[in-house]
């Protein structure tokens, strides 16, 4: 029954690139399968050797994945199938680890899919989905860690198989409510599934085991799915069922060929088997479905005419002669079949837009429901109100919750990435530091002129640009080229810019005020961040090298940190802090700030152009004036301590935040004072864990706590509500973060040190899984204001199916940069060779060091540059930073095979500082 009354259909535009990927992966599959079959037909490389995952994956996980997208109504949800598409586009491009990476990840975020629908439904239909969706993530990270493909076809068969059976299976609920009917199903399933782990250890008993599980599942769906009743009837429901009943007896086929051949016997037998699957059963399943789900997926009706039984008929007798020609090994046969499915598939398309184009198929009206999800509401419809001014902030605070999350999983990942510490700082500062900035920056001048709020597409566009420009950054410095990296930081310089002129126009227009003088702060924080911007594109571009690369890199640094980021620290605390404690702003708060944003912006001036100069006593004078403008600008916020002492987890975290970085600065005087301006770099390191996780993190943890609740809205009892919840536990967390700050600072043993690490991340990963399920929590009540209850009971399914995505994106990461070898053989020592090897401007040399297989070389590495630099090899060995001068010694394994080496600093791999160490006949001389 229709949900509330019939709508005029509407194409739905913004799914349109989602299919675009699935477009790209069918064209580049088929192109690439005839190339296979008929060698004259021309196809690039990577369309014939990606043929299975295109088809398999781009194509149809596409489809799987933006159809689960649609009925779950979440936005993150689509992530799956916008994964799903960027994996094949990249694989039909030939960037075969970009690929396998995407497509990876979109398995995991369709299991956060499934848990999301398992949290909402409870049900045996929900759970067979999730056991569908595991075997895609689960193959992907084999293919990750170097898996061929013919091992994982086992792994891709099941996601496929379970996936439409699950289907199948919550269709005929009604029909069939006994549970011992679906308890067959699922005791079927469970085979199949057994059969993808067996083939772990042994793929041919895998594939058998698969086999029979294939066989079970065709018998109870030929015997229990409704398609044997309705395929006596007419119109729709006979074509559908013909689909569904011919896709089971290729299922049963293809299992009997699994069973029997266990995919180990190769050439024709093999491609049969795969065929009767993927292209009987599956793409039969696809023709029978498609009237039912493109009208979900993209809201356009698509009627049923006789003339869909053309391409199905062809369908089906392309499997036929594609089967028959791979048993009887006629290779025209068999070709015969090939093309003829292609014609089958492309004349399926034109068929189905040619019916959604016609008259009839736009004329007539369009239920308003969800292919599976089907609500009978009755009386009036509720009044919508207006959406609140928490929209703004769930879409743009839900921008630093994933950068936040980001943080966390690169922590984790270390040092499997490249350049993991630069990687580990930018993302956290760059991507979820600057985005609350220009936020909260915007929010506060607002709110202390009583300003009009600007136009918030302009405010998006500036954060949608910022984010681009970040990832730019991080892709381009972490990867290459570095052109990507320096045109990033320009973008990121101009959008900066823009939001402070932007916060300028407010001041212009609005009335004079008490608070004005705090938006001075925000504008030099920008300019600030525009400076260390430019600097960023310098270091980014190698324009300079040696000692210079040193002090430039010391002033992006300080200029970043205390600038853009102190800077607007400072001028927020003087409203915020108050506000936190509950208490009267101090009367010396304006004449605080007057007095001290001067010494602080022209101190850090004089710090920065002192250090890009390398006269390092200006440097010095320059950071006592910073320090002295802070120390005034701090003198309100203790009188405000004072009246009223820290009593919320939010107070205390800014307190905290304070009092750390009141030491990183005269720990940074300290630095200034005893080391040469090309050592301060260097120097500074060590530091860097405290500002990022004392103050940085402390700081922000601490006003989104604080502000959060106030800014979701939702009256006196949704603010009670979201303070409770994100104040959960706040004590511990308090504890875990600067227990874990001094921890990461000081030079401690290794145990220790990974203690504080797990502690952070901890407190950090706590705070963020609490703001996401506040955020859900309030999009759930302003989306459905007259079922409150039921948008309460969503948000804990959704905030496990966003945390399940997020950890499984993660472990994907993680495979992505330390697999892809496979199992390291073990080889013989046969003798033993020491190598000189130099760092010295951006190249290794020797950069390619020959030996014959199974010597044990020795690597003295030695640091002849006024810049530092390391050296990591593929298996793990890896030198400390090195100063000038400086040497290190690496022994390797008995050499088996290749091994490459680069510099992990921000960059230097990316601009070719590499080596490689290659196997020889004999052992030929270092060049």
């Amino acid at each position: 029954m229709p949900a509330s009354g019939p709508v005029r259909a509407r194409l739905a535009v913004g799914r349109l690139p989602l299919l675009a990927g699935a477009a790209v992966a069918l064209l580049a599959g088929l192109s690439g399968g005839l190339a296979l079959l008929i060698a004259q037909v021309p196809a690039p490389v990577a369309f014939t050797e990606q043929h299975g995952p295109l088809m398999a994956l781009g194509f149809l996980g596409t489809l799987i994945a933006l159809e689960r997208a649609v009925a779950l109504r979440s936005r993150w949800a689509y992530l799956a199938p916008a994964l799903s598409g960027l994996g094949a586009v990249a694989l039909a491009a030939g960037v075969e680890p970009l690929g396998r990476l995407a497509l990876t990840a979109a398995g995991g975020w369709l299991v956060g899919v499934y848990v999301a629908l398992l949290g909402r439904r409870l049900s045996r239909e929900t759970a067979l989905q999730l056991a569908g969706g595991l075997p895609w993530f689960a193959g992907g990270l084999l293919w990750l860690a170097g898996r061929p493909i013919p091992e994982l076809i086992v792994w891709f068969a099941a996601f496929h198989v379970l996936t439409i059976a699950a289907e199948r299976l919550e269709l005929a609920h009604v029909a069939f409510p006994r549970a011992g009917v679906r308890g067959g199903l699922m005791g079927a399933a469970a085979l199949l599934g057994a059969g993808a782990v067996v083939s772990l250890a042994n793929p041919g008993a895998g594939a058998r085991t698969a086999g029979a599980g294939m066989l079970a599942v065709a018998a109870w769906l030929a015997w229990h799915d409704v398609a044997r009743r309705t395929v006596r009837g007419s119109g729709l429901p006979r074509y559908a069922a013909v689909c569904l009943l011919a896709g089971y007896g290729w299922l049963a086929a293809a299992g009997a060929l699994w069973a029997a051949t266990g995919l180990t016997t190769g050439g024709h037998l093999y491609d049969a088997a795969l065929h009767a699957l993927f292209l009987g059963f599956v793409m039969s399943m696809v023709f029978g479905h498609a009237p039912v789900i493109l009208p979900a997926l993209l809201r356009v009706r698509l009627p049923y005419r006789p003339v869909l039984y053309a391409p199905l008929a062809l369908l089906h007798a392309a499997v036929a002669a594609r089967v028959a020609g791979d048993l009887t090994a006629l290779g025209p046969v068999r070709t015969l079949g090939g093309v003829l499915a292609v014609l089958a598939l492309l004349l399926f398309a034109g068929c189905a837009v040619a019916v959604a184009c016609s008259r009839a198929g736009h004329d007539r009206k369009v239920p308003a429901v969800n292919p599976v999800e089907v609500r009978i509401q009755k009386g009036p419809q509720p009044f919508t109100p207006p959406r609140p001014r928490a929209s703004w902030h769930l879409r743009a605070n839900a921008i630093v919750l994933g950068w936040l999350g980001l943080t966390v999983a690169v922590a984790l990942a270390g040092e499997a990435l490249p350049a993991p510490r630069w990687l580990l700082v930018h993302v956290f500062l760059l991507g979820a530091v600057s985005t609350a900035v220009l936020i909260w920056s915007e929010h506060f001048t607002v709110a202390l002129l009583r300003a009009r709020t600007p136009d918030q597409r302009w405010s998006l566009t500036r954060l949608a640009l910022l984010n681009a420009a970040t990832l730019a950054i991080l892709y381009g410095v972490a990867a290459g080229p570095w052109h990507l990296a320096a045109a990033g930081a320009g973008v990121a310089v101009a959008v900066v810019l823009w939001h402070a002129h932007a916060l300028i126009s407010l001041v212009r227009h609005a009335l004079p005020g008490r608070f004005g003088h705090v938006i001075g702060w925000y504008v030099c924080a920008a300019g600030a961040l525009a400076a260390g911007g430019v600097l960023g594109g310098l270091l980014a571009a190698h324009a300079v090298h040696g000692e210079t690369y040193e002090r430039l890199h010391a002033a992006h640094a300080q200029v970043n940190l205390l600038g853009w980021i102190g800077l607007t620290v400072l001028g927020t605390l003087f409203t915020l802090w108050p506000t936190v404690l509950r208490t009267r702003m101090s009367e010396r708060t304006r004449r605080a700030s007057r007095a001290g944003l001067p010494l602080v912006a022209a101190g850090l001036a004089v710090a920065v152009a002192g250090l890009v100069t390398g006269w390092r006593w200006v440097a010095l004078a320059g950071l006592v004036a910073y320090a002295a403008g802070t120390l005034t600008a701090l003198v309100p916020l203790a009188d405000a301590a004072r009246r009223r002492r820290p009593h919320t987890g939010a107070a205390w975290m800014l307190g905290a935040s304070v009092v750390w970085f009141e030491v990183a600065i005269v720990a940074d005087l300290v630095i200034l004072a005893t080391r040469p301006a090309g050592e301060v770099a260097a120097a500074l390191a060590p530091l860097l864990p405290l500002v990022l996780a004392g103050f940085v993190a402390q700081v922000l943890l601490g006003s989104l706590l604080h502000l959060l609740p106030a800014v979701l809205g939702g009256g006196p009892a949704r603010f009670k509500e979201n303070a409770a919840l994100l104040e959960r536990g706040w004590v511990a967390r308090l504890a875990a973060l600067n227990l874990g700050v001094p921890l990461l600072a000081l030079p401690v043993p290794a145990p220790l040190r990974l203690l504080g690490w797990a502690l952070v991340l901890a407190a950090g990963a706590a705070f963020v899984m609490l703001a996401v399920l506040a955020l859900t929590r309030t999009r759930a009540v302003e989306e459905r204001p007259a079922r409150d209850r039921e948008g309460r009971g969503r948000a804990w399914p959704a905030m496990a199916g966003v945390a399940a995505g997020c950890l499984l994106t993660a472990a994907a990461v993680v495979v992505a940069t330390t697999g892809g070898a496979g199992p390291r053989t073990q080889v013989t020592a046969t003798g033993a060779r020491t190598v000189e090897v130099t760092l010295s401007g951006m190249s290794i040399r020797p950069s390619v060091i020959e030996a014959a297989p199974g010597t044990v070389l020795t690597l003295r590495v030695t640091n002849t540059d006024a810049q530092r630099h390391d050296l990591r090899l593929a298996t793990g060995e890896r030198t400390p930073m090195l100063g000038i001068g400086q040497s290190a010694t690496l022994t390797l394994r008995p050499l088996g095979e290749a091994v490459d080496g680069w510099c992990t600093v921000a960059g230097h791999r990316a601009a070719g500082m590499t080596m490689r160490v290659v196997p020889a006949g004999g052992p030929g001389p270092a060049r």
